[in-house]
This record gives structure tokens, sequence and C-alpha cells, in this order.
């Protein structure tokens, strides 16, 4: 027996942040990092170095598989840095535990938590506690159900019991809340709904239908029943409706949903209820032409008038479909991406790593819709400062924010800035207020509230975020406070620990107030990511040495959004001239290499950041040169191709689970206690290409195949594996090699191409030399086809492809993704694609 410590859990139900040394009880990190993930705040476990060679890299897998629930976690030589958050925000994911036990169990602690825990290797407790769903179950009263096409006993899907192989991944979107749109009739929330279903692996359900099926054509009801019988009986279907699926759906409302109390009603009691607006004239339009629906004995626009209220009174969220659309594929993308964002899948600035975020001063964003893309290069977010918009109404901003996501996937900081704090705005506080609601509404990441409004404003706003992250900033933009205040200005942002990031900015007029506010941050003991600067000229070392979203400025843009501003190249070259930044070797390893594009694209992006590293070609088919350069002590990281992606391994001291996985690294990262991480980013590369391509077509894939059982094909099957296919195969003309492929990753192994058709995707890693014509029943669904040789760009297969109607991704293209995310990996900072582009595409030659 062991005296374990007991105490009562904490007054207001919320777990509190610990740093702790586990090094007497290292196997027990997990459950607690599982614990941290729920605490609001930074958790620190170290002393548990071990536990990088147990079953597997238990370490990683932890930071690995929390991250996919929503929690930002950094590994520390012999621990983890847990960033908590509060468990309402996270979100449910497939949890591969590598047949370990205790990560098993780890996550199905978390899961009485969070909803939506799927347990991919169940069986991996049998070998230390049998029974332990059973207890967790019937002791503990969890509710532990098989989610769809649970994992068999071997790990692979559909390998048990002769199944055939299909490895098919339960869908996170089946775990999530089920999302209800509302909206005027003709706004397009039939459509929009079912395409981001799709999309996202949600089930769709027309309310109207779902009112057909149990009532008869919605017509005949209305001529013998009356509108107003309708209302009721609507609403009635929708509380039905929603209590039969709570999950993972999206449920399109008719428009007059919001019309009876009963409806409305319904609405408020659900968490995520989306208002699909349109603008009226358009509305107005599309209903001359729609004769599907009785005559409403109103005109469209007096309708709406009266619906307006109602419609924002019952929903949380409002997605924009702007004025005049044609082409519905980009508002299909913006609204998937909303969805995402409500799922908890929001991009994560990493608060251990340098980040920044353009401030962005153009009065209409719709106007430079072709410059953006180019000036956010090297940010990790976007301020929309709504008070330098030429317009502060509502209309506007909705379509401004919408012009923001269709050129650019960061996330943005949604800023109303006061005049008293160096803005724009007046000095109003419902007026504040009403908009900086708004910018929740509209799904911002961030939204930016200042703290020197009344606490029961701000109280209601952070009670009210819905996914928004809150940054409360103060600005002392004349100077007044002392740096003692300036402290106490600190502590009043944290808001008790409610906001999600702390922003304070000063004013300099000599260098020693940059140090005077360094010294205030040092001094500092909040649990949130702090953002800390000073304003003027005397200022700018302040945000060079600022290191989470710090603001930058670009100089294509009208003004600068605040004195003393610089941009990211900017920040980089001080940061190298002060030491802060030291020039780093990057290399890659391989033979024959002389041709390789690898170093055009890291030396451009490096060059357009204003980083100041290299990269270079190491040129060897010996191991040991691969081992000698390793020691070199400006080494940065490298590239790894043929024929070291193998043996490369045993010089490293971890390797990410994909990197197991396909047994194959093509990426080396230094640690900061001096060991070396393997990675690979090539099935990262397939994986967001073919993401991209589908979204495009607003499709999605259940079938898959892999051209060739050569050792690039590993990656691909590891690529189709992770996009959840309910089916897929990989064609070999050796049946052995294929089997071997099909075994270690699930699919289906074939030797011949016939009869296969309806793909929806095409891996081809053979060869272009050794390419024949394939069967034109593969291409007959117009599948996305890939080609992992980019030597000729258009391939045999690629020419095929295109001449049956199917879009292509060139292996040139798969390079530069890939090479854009060894990038990130390596310098913390998002590579500026266009530039990188157009550098490889004007170098290469076929």
């Amino acid at each position: 027996p062991v005296d374990c410590p007991t105490g009562e859990p904490p007054a207001d139900g919320v777990l509190k942040p610990v740093e702790v040394d586990m090094g007497d009880l290292t196997d027990a990190f997990m459950g607690a990092a599982a614990l941290m993930a729920v605490a609001p705040g930074t958790s620190k476990i170290y002393g548990i170095a071990n536990q990088r060679v147990k079953e597997c890299n238990r370490i990683a897998v932890m930071r690995e598989e929390l991250g996919k629930c929503g929690v930002v976690c950094t590994e520390l030589p012999d621990g983890l840095v847990i960033n908590g958050v509060d468990a309402k925000t996270l979100h449910g994911a497939d949890i591969k535990c590598y047949n370990d036990h205790r990560i098993a169990m780890s996550f199905a602690v978390l899961g009485c938590k969070v909803p939506g825990i799927n347990i991919l290797e169940k069986h991996c407790v049998e070998k230390t506690y049998p029974q332990f769903w059973d207890d967790l179950k019937n002791i503990m009263g969890v509710a532990v159900g098989a989610p769809a096409s649970a994992t068999t006993r071997t790990g692979k899907r559909g390998l048990e019991n002769g199944d055939a192989p299909s490895a098919k991944k339960a869908r996170t979107g089946s775990s999530v809340d089920t999302v209800v749109l509302i909206g005027m009739r003709g706004a397009g929330k039939t459509g929009l709904g079912r395409e981001a279903a799709g999309v996202l692996g949600r089930k769709f359900l027309d309310l109207d239908h779902a009112f057909e099926a149990k009532h008869g054509p919605i017509m005949d009801f209305v001529k013998a029943k009356g509108w107003d019988a309708f209302r009721v009986a609507e609403a009635q279907v929708l509380q039905e409706s929603v209590k039969a699926h709570p999950k993972g759906h999206i449920i399109a409302c008719g428009g007059g949903i919001v019309e009876t109390e009963a409806g409305r009603t319904e609405l408020k009691k659900l968490k995520q209820v989306v208002e699909v607006r349109r603008n009226i004239d358009d509305v107005c339009k599309y209903l001359k032409s729609d004769k599907s629906r009785p005559y409403l004995g109103e005109e469209p626009d007096l309708i709406f008038k009266r619906r307006d209220p109602l419609y924002i009174q019952c929903s949380q969220y409002q997605f924009n479909v702007p004025k005049g659309t044609t082409d519905w594929k980009p508002v299909h993308k913006e609204l998937v991406g909303l969805l995402k964002r409500l799922e908890g899948g929001a991009q994560i600035v990493d608060p251990s790593k340098p980040s920044y975020f353009l401030s962005l001063s153009f009065p209409n964003y719709a106007a430079q819709a072709e410059l953006i893309p180019k000036i956010v290069t090297g940010s990790h977010a976007i301020e929309a400062r709504i008070d330098l918009l030429e317009s502060q109404d509502k209309e506007f901003i909705a379509a401004q924010i919408s012009a923001l996501r269709r050129v650019s996937d960061l996330p943005i900081v949604y800023t109303v800035r006061s005049i008293g704090q160096a803005g724009k705005f007046p000095e109003d506080e419902a007026k504040m207020f009403d908009l900086l609601h708004y910018g929740v509404r509209l799904g911002c990441e961030f939204v930016d509230m200042e703290t020197c409004w009344s606490c029961q404003a701000r109280d209601k706003l952070l009670a009210n975020k819905g996914s928004s992250k809150i940054i409360s900033s103060f600005h002392d933009p004349m100077g007044c406070c002392s740096w003692p205040e300036m402290k106490m200005q600190f502590e009043e942002g944290s808001q008790k620990g409610k906001a999600d990031i702390v922003k304070v900015v000063g004013m300099a007029t000599k260098i020693e107030d940059v140090f005077a506010l360094r010294q205030v941050v040092s001094e500092l003991e909040l649990s949130q990511p702090v953002i800390a600067l000073c304003m003027g000229e005397a200022g700018k070392l302040s945000r060079v040495l600022n290191t989470y979203l710090t603001p930058v400025t670009h100089p294509a843009l009208p003004m600068k959004a605040a004195p003393g501003q610089l941009s990211v190249s900017e920040i980089h070259q001080i940061r190298h001239s002060i030491g802060l930044l030291p020039k780093k070797n990057f290399y890659l390893f391989g033979s024959p290499i002389s041709q390789s594009m690898s170093p055009t694209i890291h030396n451009t992006g490096f060059g357009v950041l204003g980083l100041p590293h290299v990269y270079s070609l190491s040129e060897s088919p010996d191991p040991e040169h691969v081992r000698k350069v390793l020691q070199d002590p400006n080494f940065g990281g490298s590239s790894v191709t043929i024929p070291h992606k193998q043996n490369v391994q045993p010089m490293l001291q971890s390797l990410s689970p994909s990197a197991q996985a396909i047994g194959a690294v093509n990426t080396i990262i230094p640690q900061a206690d001096g060991t070396l991480h393997g990675d690979n980013t090539d099935w990262l590369a397939m994986r967001t290409l073919i993401t991209q391509t589908l979204a495009a077509s607003n499709r999605k894939a259940e079938v898959g195949i892999v051209l060739g059982a050569g050792g690039t094909a590993r990656a691909a099957m590891y690529t189709l594996q992770q996009l959840s296919l309910s089916k897929y195969y990989i064609f070999n003309r050796t049946l052995e090699k294929a089997q071997q492929l099909a075994n270690e990753f699930g699919g289906t192994a074939i030797t011949s191409l016939d009869g296969i058709k309806d793909l929806d995707v095409i891996i081809g890693t053979i060869p272009a030399d050794a390419q024949s014509a394939y069967p034109k029943e593969l291409f007959n669904k117009k599948p996305v086809a890939v080609d992992l040789a980019y030597r000729p760009r258009r391939t045999p297969l690629l020419k095929q492809a295109t001449a049956a109607g199917c879009e292509t991704v060139e292996g040139i293209a798969l390079l530069i993704e890939q090479g854009l995310f060894q990038f990130q990996i390596w310098t913390g900072c998002i590579a500026p694609r266009e530039e990188i582009a157009a550098a490889v595409y004007g170098a290469y030659k076929d």
C-alpha cells in the first residue's frame, strides 16, 4: 500500500495548473497530463525522460494526441508543458494509443470530461487491466460505447473475422455537437449545409424533409390546416430531430422556424445555431424563381425585417453569404471553416514559439484581395482593425471578414480600438461591446477587448465568447502610467484568469522604458500568454523582444496601425544582429541530389523573412558522412532523401508517430536538449493537397488506390489511412510487396486493375519512365490524381487523368508542400508560399 495525499476538490470546480517532478512515478504522467489538459493555465511535468523509450515515445504521443483535442503542448527534454484550457473548449478526436495501455486509460479519463474521445485500440488494456472498460462503465458510470468501424484486436480496422481490409476510421464529425442552420428561405441553408456535412463527415437533415416524412407535403398541410398549425408542428419536428440527433448532424431549418415562441424556445436550448445571412435583394431574386413552396402572403423584404431580430436572438453565430454570389465554391469552403472552428479545430498559435500578426490598416479589405495574401507572409494571424474600416456598419464588417476568409486561411484577430487606446473608434461602451460581441458572432478566432471599460461589460463578453479567444488589452499611448501601474494593468488584463491572452502596450520615450517593461514582464505570475510592447520609435526594441503574437506591419500597407511597428523581416534582422537569432546551417542528406530544388525552397524562404540561415546540399551515400554533419554545432535541421531515410534513424533519439508508422524519416529536427528528432512531412504534403483539391470541388473521398509498392508507397498508404477512406487498394505487379503494405496500413492488395472504378483518390508512386496506360475505368469518377514523380512535371499518369477531366497534383507541388512544412517546423515561421513557389517553378527544369 502507498500513502497518497488527498484533498478537497477546488471550491469552484476548476482544476488548477501545477508544475510537478514525476521522476518517482514516471509511468503515471499520462494520467496527470490528461487532468492538466482541463486545468486552465500552464502546467509542467518533468523528470520523465525514460518515458520516451517505453511502448512508444509517450511524451511525443501525448503531445500529438492531446493536440488533436485542442490542447497545445510543448516537449521538454525530460517532460511536457501542457497549456490547459476549459474543457468546454476542447473537442473529441480519434486517439491512437500505439498499443499502449496507459495512453488508452489516460484518454479515457479525459473522455469523462470531453465528449467524443474515440480510443482506437481498446484491447491494449487487456494485458494489465482487462476489465477496465467494464469498470469505467459500471462503477464510474461513464458512458462507454463502440464508435462506428471500431478497431479490431490487431490494431488494424477490418482485419478480423475475415472482414475485407478497409481501415475505415471513425469520423470525428460523428462525435461533435449538432449544428442547426437558420435564416431566410433562399439564403442557401440546404445547399451549404449538405456540402459542409459531406466534407466534415457529418449527416445532413433538412427539417422540411423531416416534416414531410411525418405530416406529408408542406403545401398540402398548409392548405388543410393553415400557417399557424404548420409553425406549431414545425417546432415539434425540430425538437424531435435534435433529440434524436444531438451529435454529428447539420440540420437546416425552414425560414419561419423563429416565428413562434415554441420554435424560438427550442433554438435557444441549443449550443450551436448559425444564422445563414444572405443579402435580401439576392434572396428576393432567388425566391421569384422558386415555386416549390407556397406564397408566404407578404413580400420577402418585409418578412426579413420582422424576422431579423429573431434570427439574431436565436443564434450564436452568423455566416455571411456575400452579396451577388454566383460562385458558391468559396462560400462552401468558408462555411466549412466556420464549422471546424466551432468543433474546436481553429488554428492554434503556439505560445512557446515566436509568432506575429499583421495589423491591416486598409479601409476596405475586399478592394485589396490580390495584395493581402502577399503581405501576410510570415504572419501567424491577421488583425482586422474594425475601427480603421471605412464603415462600422455590421453588414459591411461581415463582408470584410468574409473577404479575408476568401484570401487567407490565417486566424483573424478582431480589433475595435477606441480613441483613448490609440485607435479611431468613439468612446461609447455600448457601441463598442455591441461590435465586440459581433466579432464573436462572426466566429473570429481572437477578439481584442480593452480593459478600460466596465467590469460588467467585460465579464459579459468573457461569459459569451463562444469559440473565440479573448485578448484582454490595455494601451497607454500618452505614457501616463508609471511602470508599477503598468504591472497592475497586466494583472487587471488577466481578468482573474478568465482572459485567454493579456496584452499591455505602453509608450517609450527612451530605451530604458523598454528595459523597464521587460522587468515588469519578468515579475509577472500569470497563467496566460502575454503580449508586452512599447509604442514609439524608442520602443521598437520591445517588438523585437516580444515573442507571442507581435503586431507587425508591411511596406505595402497605407499606414502603420501603431507607431513603431516593424515588419517580420525587420524583426528577424534585428534579432540576429543582437544575438537573439543565431545563424543556423540546414542540409539535404542523400545521393544523388545535385538536381534537388530543396535549396531553392528554403533559401528563398530565409531571404524573404530576413532569416540569417543557409541551406545547402550534403551529398554522400555513406551514413557516416551524415553522422559527422549532424555534429555541426550550428546544425539547424535537415531534409533526408534516398538512401538515408531508413539508415539515419539509429542516429536519432526520437521519432514522430508518423515517421515510426511509415518507417522513413525525411526531416531531422534538433531539440532544445541537444537530441535529434525525426519526422516525415511527405505524407502531410499529400494529405494537404488532396484535401484542398477535394474541398475545391466540394467532394469527400471514400475510395482510393496507391499505384506501386516501392519505398515511397509507405507514405502514400499512410496518407490514405489518415484520410479515413472507407476502402482503399494498393496495386503492384508482385502481390507479396503489396500484401505486406496492406497488412501494415490496411487496404486491399491487388495485382490487376481490372474492375477497379469509382475512385476518389489515386496516388502514383511508380517512376514516370516505368508508367504505362491505365484502364479508363480508373478515372470514371473523376478522382484526384497525385503523382510523386516530378520529372517530368506531367507524367503519363497525370496526362491521362487530365484527359479524363480529373484534377491533378504534380510531384513538384508535393515537393514544395513538404518543404513548407519543414520550414515551419525548423523556424516556427509560416513559409512565404507564393515567393517560394515562384522561385521553384522559375528554376525547375524537366
